[in-house]
């Protein structure tokens, strides 16, 4: 048996054990956007964790159907990417989002990035004066998060961004290092190979809410749809930028309204909990 099927068994085993529990606790279901019953005991209130309330801003569209289940479903993806075992999302009224994430969470930083736009975009790297040749409107600058630090001049118009992004996960490239493989959709496949197969040689920039995260050299055309993006210092931050990657789109900003924090209960399963945490 090699290391990925003792992780994979090690791992069905947990959540085994963990489904057994948590039908002897009639804990809730593990689907996002559930209807809790009345008779079901929430997991952070026996476990520990932490209930977050929160509302679209915007209190017109909290009118708007659609609207409403676009960012409740970008919150529960964002939620389920955390991989925090029974954590939930769910519609509550109209515009009104309940979440319960188990475990202790940097619970301000979780909210942060739960509420953050979602704002990827792949933009082509403008050469030094191709905007005055080229007659481009004016370039986008944005800056670098790699060490050391730069900026970039970037063409405007995105080549795709974050809603043509399906998944992004990490995996290990062959130097053993962590990286994030990123797939995209239809349209995204679409996009990139358009632009891959005319642009070799050149590099393009992947931007998150502002900053470029990865400024990779186009090898050859990109036509299946996945690519693998490296450079990060280490496991966290690679980890950190496959769930910005991963976040999705938030159509409307939202505020936090309550805020409440459960300790494990002294007679929560011990078992149960742990693998929680």
């Amino acid at each position: 048996m090699t290391e990925t099927d003792d992780m994979t068994a090690s791992t069905a085993s947990h959540r085994a054990l963990l489904t057994a529990f948590t039908l002897a606790l009639a804990c809730p279901p593990l689907a996002a956007l559930a209807e809790e019953s009345e008779t079901e005991v929430p997991v952070i209130e026996t476990c520990g964790g932490y209930r977050l309330e929160a509302e679209i801003s915007d209190p017109a569209k909290r009118e708007d159907p659609d609207l409403i289940k676009a960012v409740g479903e970008t919150l529960s993806r964002r939620v389920a990417s955390l991989d925090k075992l029974l954590a939930r999302t769910e519609i509550t009224d109209a515009g009104h989002f309940r979440i319960e994430i188990p475990g202790e969470p940097d619970i301000d930083r979780l909210k942060t990035w739960l509420a953050q736009p979602g704002d990827t975009a792949f933009y082509r790297i403008l050469a030094d004066g191709e905007q005055e040749t080229t007659g481009e409107a004016n370039a986008l600058t944005l800056p670098a998060t790699h060490n050391p630090p730069a900026e970039y001049r970037l063409d405007p118009a995105p080549i795709l961004t974050g809603s043509e992004i399906k998944s992004a996960d990490i995996t290990w490239d062959r130097a053993n290092q962590p990286s994030v493989l990123l797939a995209l959709d239809e349209d995204g496949t679409r996009l990139l190979a358009e632009f891959t197969g005319s642009h070799v040689g050149e590099q393009l920039a992947i931007a998150v809410n502002g900053e470029i995260v990865s400024a990779p050299l186009v090898h050859a055309p990109i036509t299946e749809g996945r690519l693998m993006i490296g450079g990060q210092p280490s496991l966290a931050e690679t980890r950190e930028l496959a769930l910005d990657l991963d976040a999705g789109v938030l159509p409307a900003e939202i505020d936090y309204r309550n805020t409440q924090t459960y300790e494990r209960a002294d007679d929560a399963p011990a078992a149960m909990c742990d693998l929680i945490d």
